[in-house]
């Protein structure tokens, strides 16, 4: 349970510091590496369809 509380805090702070810093939320993060992943994709499709 302590341990638990303490991961929780831990990672609290560090999303602080993060948007101090102007970093990204964690959805924001997500939401750029699916994009990034869509694109790939999508680029793998056009050689794939190409060759």
């Amino acid at each position: 349970m302590r341990n638990t509380f303490r991961a929780n805090h831990l990672y609290e702070q560090r999303e602080a510091e993060r948007l101090k810093q102007g970093g990204l939320t964690p959805e924001q993060q997500g939401q750029l590496d699916a994009r990034r992943l869509l694109k790939q994709t999508e680029e793998l499709e056009k050689t794939a369809a190409n060759s």
